[in-house]
């Protein structure tokens, strides 16, 4: 027979055993005091909705116990393990019943004594034996007259679980003496205790590498709450950070992006890990206190170059690493390349030698030559502040192209690369990563082929055969245009057939005047342009040709 229980002034009798239908090897022995007192602790939490007025914390009789004034439960639910009564409520900080479940296997394992009650119930977990290094867990259950307030948790106050529950601010935001600097527990900054912690509804999860302590909520995570997807963990952070408008804040943020671009911190803090936007309601506080820590006349720094051309104009370039730039131009610092005139931008060169002149010259014929109108000027530089790696630029307002001078008389090939990508820009008033751009410069290059086939043409071998020359399968011809012209003289011969022009010098050769029409025959997939004997018998077997084209008449 069972004996009765007294607890906090209410007595208990004995009603049954519950088979849980659980054995004490189910799952995670990795789980410890902490986690014990966490699952507990966040239960008791939410059923007040985290209201530490309606909750209490008391050592009584070898019992430490965790008692909440909600709504308590039914002992439907209590048999039920593993199911909750939670599943809609967002703010909630445990999911689904399992963490219950694991805390009291958890007990059990450890030797930890445990009681659950609620409303006119209570629960003593205990364990069974079946069979070899196998133990089942069963719930006795008992009864009482009287009814309890909200739900109670009494768990034996052994030295570890003490030492948790004296140290409760470290765990748990609603017990902690730190006010957030930021929002509020669910979403929140709060200064550092030695360490920088991530709080989940308010319940520690983990140390980070940040600046600050964060306090945010995510419903969805592992049962043992210890992991959170970094991607998620980073938007969160993000957000708050974006809508944060406390000075403080904002200046240790931006302290520590100048420190790690001047090399004297090398941190990982989460915070300068990825980009951040401020809302506009608070973005001129970001402003105000970017100005106030480094001064009114501050400027981001860009360059050394562009910096040093700042200074000499008053201004103070603050170096920051690349997430702290991307905030600040955001925000709406100006950078040193937008506080210096196109004078302080680059450095002109003025005598430039007979090389660099023959190549500018060059630059021109080949505009021509492309049927394109040269800018009104191109002037050369030798450094430009916005970046080191420029090498030309197409000036729309003033139709000015800028070369370095490092790359005009450098390779030609390169040189003339850059000339003709800034007459695109010029031709077709597109930057690089616009489609009217790279179709211009298939243009450019269509037309610059054409031109050169039609004036430089393209080297051709012909075999004489007893048919006459036969042509490359490229040569194609209208059923009434199967005809050629030819005209020999001395060691050259020229026909004339098609929109093409095939012209050859043959040396030793020295044939007597001649011009004449002659058809052009088509035999087995080929066409073969008849060659008069007069001609023929003093031609090799094969003949090289320079073929130039007329592409109007093909």
């Amino acid at each position: 027979m069972m004996e009765n229980v007294t607890i906090n002034g209410v007595l208990y009798r004995y009603c049954e055993q519950f088979d849980v239908n659980l054995t004490l090897q189910y799952e995670n022995e990795r789980w410890s005091e902490w986690h014990i007192i966490r699952e507990f602790m966040s239960n008791a939490l939410d059923a007040v909705g985290g209201q530490i007025d309606d909750f209490s914390l008391t050592e009584e009789d070898g019992f430490i116990h965790i008692h909440d004034h909600g709504n308590g439960y039914p002992i439907n639910y209590a048999k039920r393990i593993g199911a909750s009564s939670k599943k809609n409520e967002e703010q909630s900080i445990g999911q689904f019943g399992e963490g219950t479940k694991m805390a009291i296997l958890t007990c059990l394992r450890k030797g930890i004594s445990v009681r659950l009650a609620s409303q006119n119930w209570l629960i003593i977990p205990t364990s069974m034996p079946v069979e070899d290094d196998l133990d089942v867990l069963f719930f006795d259950i008992y009864q009482s007259d009287q009814s309890i307030q909200g739900s109670l948790v009494s768990i034996e106050a052994i030295p570890e679980i003490k030492v948790i529950l004296k140290n409760k601010g470290q765990y748990f935001l609603q017990f902690s003496p730190l006010s957030p600097l930021y929002g509020s527990m669910n979403q929140g900054i709060y200064p550092s205790q030695g360490k920088t912690k991530l709080y989940n509804k308010g319940v520690y999860i983990k140390d980070i590498d940040a600046l600050y302590t964060y306090g945010i909520s995510i419903s969805q995570l592992n049962r043992d709450r210890d992991l959170i997807d970094e991607e998620k963990l980073s938007q969160r952070i993000s957000d708050i950070l974006n809508n944060a408008d406390n000075p403080s804040v904002i200046q240790s943020y931006f302290e520590e992006s100048s420190r790690i671009a001047n090399g004297v911190s090398l941190s990982n803090y989460k915070e300068l890990k990825y980009s951040l936007y401020p809302d506009l309601e608070v973005r001129q506080t970001w402003v105000n206190t970017f100005y106030s820590l480094f001064g009114s006349k501050a400027i981001i720094s860009t360059s050394d170059l562009a910096s040093r051309e700042a200074e000499c104009l008053g201004h103070t370039p603050i170096r920051l690493e690349y997430y702290g730039r991307t905030l600040a131009d955001f925000i709406g610092i100006p950078k040193d390349i937008h506080v210096i005139s196109d004078d302080y931008e680059f450095t002109w060169t003025d005598d430039l030698n007979d090389h660099e002149e023959k190549r500018l010259s060059l630059f021109n014929q080949v505009t021509e030559l492309l049927d394109l109108q040269y800018p009104e000027t191109v002037r050369v530089f030798d450094t430009y502040a916005k970046s080191e790696n420029v090498v030309g630029l197409y000036n729309h307002d003033k139709d000015e192209i800028y070369l370095k001078r490092e790359r005009l008389s450098g390779n030609l090939e390169e040189a003339l690369g850059t000339f003709i990508h800034e007459l695109n820009h010029k031709s077709t008033g597109a930057d690089d990563t616009d489609r009217k751009f790279a179709d211009g410069l298939s243009s450019l290059t269509t037309r610059l082929v054409l031109r050169l086939i039609k004036t430089v043409g393209i080297p051709t071998t012909l075999k004489l055969t007893d048919r006459g020359f036969k042509l490359p399968k490229s040569f194609s011809y209208q059923a009434d245009k199967l005809m050629s012209h030819i005209t020999a003289i001395g060691n050259q011969i020229m026909i004339q057939t098609n929109g093409h022009i095939l012209s050859s010098k043959l040396s030793g050769l020295n044939l007597k005047a001649h011009c004449s029409e002659r058809p052009v025959t088509f035999y087995k997939g080929n066409f073969y342009i008849n060659i008069p004997n007069s001609i023929r018998q003093f031609l090799p077997e094969e003949v090289s040709f320079n073929v130039t084209i007329n592409a109007e008449q093909i």
